[in-house]
């Protein structure tokens, strides 16, 4: 009995660390240092988009633990992709486009 209530222990442990998991960051203007607020951040393999507050800073919770690409925009910008691994943080500067005129 007692190795079965540790079995089912060990085994709820590995689900609620697969889940659960977060990647955060900022994203930064690369010519200024300005925090960009109301940048887009998208997960491309959930579809997950998060958009950064005043401070730059932007959060996708409860993610499984894992790999996940990262696409930043922001109008003005140059997008940009980041590989991203869950627990990790990811400060992004982004680059304008050269205006046309």
């Amino acid at each position: 009995m007692k190795l079965k209530a540790t079995n089912i222990l060990a085994s709820l442990f590995v689900c609620f660390s697969l889940t659960g998991q977060s990647i955060v960051g900022t994203v930064s203007d690369c010519a200024s240092g300005q925090l960009l607020n109301g940048a887009t951040v998208k997960i491309l393999q959930t579809g997950s988009v998060a958009a950064t507050d005043n401070e730059g800073r932007y959060a996708f919770d409860n993610l499984k633990s894992g790999d996940y690409t990262l696409e930043f925009s922001y109008i003005g910008m140059k997008s940009v992709k980041r590989e991203a691994s869950t627990g990790k943080r990811i400060d992004v500067c982004m680059e304008g486009v050269p205006s046309t005129l």
